[in-house]
Formats: structure tokens, C-alpha cells, sequence
């Protein structure tokens, strides 16, 4: 077996065990948190319901204490759940410049074949730079997002690019993806029972080799019954630079905030402070990967 086939076992029986151990428990993700709290460990609940889905594994410094401690809480022996992580990875590895945009979200399957169905070209441009501004409402649950981004053409008569946005919990109504600036809305595919939407964003005209655009459009997003409580964004490419903007409500700031980041399944995160009722996330030359802003109400 080789050892990428070995890391892949461990991870999925890492899992596997965690997430047997928690429901023997009978404990909730957010109980879980709070005990760790109250000892020292601060773990988010997004970050545990990845660790137990596989999505992510531990491998910081205190990622790694976090868990010890989460071997006590759920009665398991001391190292139970270490001894099933694969060794470290090496910091400073290179990704691969591109992966498919549909393995960085739920439903990929889904995705891939929407996208399939637009038949844009992603390589005939690359998008350099990319600034997401979110707006909460009192509600905690409505929010309208807009998309600012900066594309360069690497073929001739460059011109489009798809967008997906994707709402977990699904609403009865998909996003809606409207134009601002510098383009329009030309395919467009919709899974309402998914909350999904991808779109292709065209230019007002074809680009050169080399030609830079700026696009702006937003997306409306209405109540689907629970508080938001993260935003993420994957990137299937590198990218220059990466904004993530959120405003919350001013009668309706959150307790607490944190950035993450998700690279080759390993996830990094850290505190964010509130700048008012405004969080914001800035990375350079980040990709491919995941990342994104939780909070707590």
C-alpha cells in the first residue's frame, strides 16, 4: 500500500473513531466545545464537525493538546485518537496550481455537471484577485454578498468565467446572482433543493492575451430558518490576493470570531478581532484551498 493509500486509511478511521465516540457520548458538538473551553482547548464546532467528517484533521501544536483533552471528555484512552493520525505533513509543499472547483464544495458531483453544462473555459483566464463583502441583517440569516474580482486573460478572445455560490442549509429559493459592473449574466443553472447556483459572467467584449478585467456583481441570499454562523469561500487556483469583508448588523454583533484556512485537508485558523461590527480576512498567494470566517452569537 502506498502512503498516500496509508494517510487516507488513517484519516478515515481517525473519523470514524471520533465520531463513534461522540455519539456513544451523547454529546453535541456545541457541548463538546464548551467542555473543552472550560479546560483550556478552544476548539470551534465547525472545526470539530470536520474532524469527524474527515474533511480536516488536527495537526497544529494545539490542535493536538485540544485532542488530548477531547480523549478525556469522551472516555477514550490517552492517545486513542492520536495514535490513528497519519504522520505530519511538511510544511511548505507545494499544492497543485489547479483543482476542480467541484471538489472544494458539498455535492460535487452536482456541481461538476452544471458546470459541465455551461462549457466555459476556466483556463482562458485567471483571476488575480478577489474581494467578497458581506452584509448581515438583524436577522442573523439574510445577508447580501458582493463579488469584486480582477481576471487575466491567458488565450485570446478571453471573455467568461463561472461563478458557483451554494447555501448549506438550503433555502426554498436559490441565490441570485446579479450583475454590477464590467459584465453580465449569461448561462445560468439553478438546484433550488440544494441551494445552488452557477452562473457564467460575461464580458462586455473579448480579451487579449494579457488583458486584465474588473467584474462586479452581488448576491442575494434570503432566510433559510438558521443563523449564519460562517463564510467560505474554495479556491480552485491560486490567488494573488483574497479578501473576505463581513458586516454585521450593529444591534447584532457576535461574541467571538475566528479566520481558517483549509489546504490538502489540513485546517489553520486564528482569532479575529471585531472591528466594530466588521470581521475581515486578508490572504496573499493562497490556493488552492478553503477558507472563510466563523463566528458565535
Amino acid at each position: 500500500m502506498s502512503h498516500a493509500s496509508r494517510e487516507d486509511v488513517g484519516e478515515r478511521e481517525f473519523a470514524h473513531v471520533l465520531r463513534a465516540a461522540v455519539q456513544r457520548r451523547g454529546l453535541g458538538l456545541e457541548r463538546l466545545r464548551e467542555r473543552l473551553q472550560a479546560r483550556g482547548a478552544s476548539v470551534s464546532v465547525a472545526t470539530l464537525s470536520y474532524w469527524q467528517s474527515g474533511r480536516s484533521r488536527p495537526e497544529r501544536a494545539d490542535s493536538l493538546r485540544a485532542l488530548a483533552v477531547l480523549e478525556d471528555i469522551l472516555e477514550l484512552d490517552d492517545g486513542e485518537l492520536r495514535g490513528l493520525l497519519p504522520p505530519p505533513r511538511p510544511r511548505g509543499r507545494l499544492s497543485p496550481p489547479t483543482v476542480e472547483r467541484s471538489s472544494l464544495m458539498p455535492s460535487g458531483d452536482v456541481v461538476k455537471s452544471l458546470l459541465g453544462e455551461l462549457g466555459v473555459d476556466e483556463a482562458a483566464l485567471t483571476r488575480l484577485s478577489l474581494h467578497d463583502i458581506y452584509h448581515l441583517h438583524e436577522d442573523r440569516q439574510t445577508r447580501v454578498q458582493r463579488v469584486r474580482q480582477v481576471h487575466r486573460a491567458e488565450s485570446p478572445d478571453a471573455r467568461s468565467w463561472p461563478v458557483v455560490h451554494m447555501l448549506v442549509p438550503a433555502p426554498d429559493t436559490p441565490p441570485r446572482i446579479t450583475p454590477v459592473q464590467g459584465c453580465v449574466i449569461g448561462a445560468h443553472r439553478e438546484r433550488a433543493d440544494l441551494g445552488l447556483a452557477v452562473a457564467e459572467l460575461v464580458l462586455p467584449r473579448p480579451l487579449d492575451r494579457g488583458d486584465t478585467a474588473l467584474t462586479e456583481y452581488e448576491v442575494d441570499v434570503v432566510a433559510n430558518g438558521e443563523p449564519w454562523t460562517d463564510l467560505e469561500r474554495g479556491l480552485p487556483q491560486r490567488l494573488r490576493e483574497l479578501v473576505l469583508e463581513v458586516h454585521f448588523h450593529p444591534a447584532d454583533v457576535p461574541s467571538s470570531c475566528v479566520a481558517y484556512t483549509v489546504v490538502d485537508g489540513v485546517e489553520e485558523w486564528w482569532p479575529l478581532r471585531l472591528q466594530g461590527g466588521l470581521a475581515h480576512l486578508m490572504l496573499r498567494d493562497f490556493g488552492p484551498g478553503t477558507c472563510g470566517i466563523r463566528w458565535e452569537w
